[in-house]
């Protein structure tokens, strides 16, 4: 009889700790899920708008864009040879200090299948992509299965024609001016889950800014800049860039894929960028037709 009532009380209490161990794992699955939503895309953010090449893998698209972006954060840029090796070191361990209390990259919802959007905290995203697609063409390596195309978006606004029309006028002002050397543009003109803008008002709104007149000329195969527009539902995305044709508007996967012989890669663009602009990447589009799919 005693040994049957210590049996019992092994096994109830084996019970309730199997019940504890469930409850503790539930508790930090929900917690581990709420921690990785941080929010909707929203006017005013900037990032990077990501194409998954499999619809319904977005969350395994999401880590793979972590780990390619986060590679090419941290890239020093060319110091000065007269610059003191302290001023350095003060600037990496100020760099350091800044990293450790902000994310730099977080995750936001698209409410559009196949799409994410990787937002940067102080990381220019033109810049982190060409180096991204850079390294790609470079080694041929695409390290990724899910991450297919990288568009970056240095501002973004409201998806009104009076909004975007405001925000072309700031995100152009650093190279498409009246005295700024003449130069060659096109515009890459994408719209998602949208129905209250019309394609050429867009597409006209921000040419007529760029012209400047006639200074800047419309290149549709060769120009020397690409402004990239991207509108998904309520968000306006805008950058300037470079060597679009070059990154093969810039599909990850595309750029690693052998060469056709007929269709030679177009060369990098020699031209510096302006200071005062983060391009870094693109160029060439339509101005006229329908948005073909990804």
């Amino acid at each position: 009889l005693i040994f049957c009532h210590l049996l019992l009380s092994l096994i109830t209490s084996g019970m309730s700790e199997k019940g504890e161990k469930r409850k503790s794992k539930a508790k930090y699955a929900i917690s581990k899920k709420s921690k990785g939503n941080r929010g909707t895309l929203e006017a005013g953010m900037r990032g990077i708008l990501v194409s998954c090449s499999i619809q319904g893998k977005e969350g395994k698209c999401v880590v793979e864009a972590y780990n390619l972006l986060n590679q090419f954060l941290d890239q020093p840029e060319k110091q000065e040879e007269h610059k003191p090796v302290e001023d350095a070191l003060q600037q990496e361990l100020a760099a350091l200090q800044s990293k450790s209390e902000v994310h730099e990259l977080s995750s936001c919802e698209t409410k559009t299948k196949g799409l994410i959007f990787i937002r940067t905290a102080t990381a220019d995203p033109v810049l982190l992509v060409h180096r991204l697609l850079d390294d790609a063409l470079r080694t041929r390596q695409a390290r990724s299965r899910f991450c297919q195309r990288f568009m970056p978006i240095s501002h973004s606004c409201r998806a009104e024609i009076e909004e975007i029309r405001k925000l072309a006028a700031v995100v152009l002002a650093p190279i498409f001016t009246d005295t700024s050397p003449p130069t060659t543009f096109a515009v890459y003109y994408k719209a998602r889950n949208t129905a209250t803008l019309k394609r050429d008002d867009v597409i006209d709104a921000v040419a007529s800014l760029a012209q400047c007149g006639s200074r800047h000329k419309v290149d549709l195969t060769n120009g020397e800049f690409t402004i990239i527009v991207e509108v998904l539902t309520t968000v306006c995305g805008m950058s300037v860039v470079r060597d679009f044709n070059r990154f093969l508007k810039f599909n990850l996967h595309a750029i690693v894929a052998p060469d056709e012989p007929s269709s030679p890669r177009p060369a990098a663009s020699s031209a510096p960028l302006p200071d005062a602009t983060p391009a870094t990447t693109a160029v060439t589009e339509e101005l006229s037709g329908e948005s073909r799919p990804e």
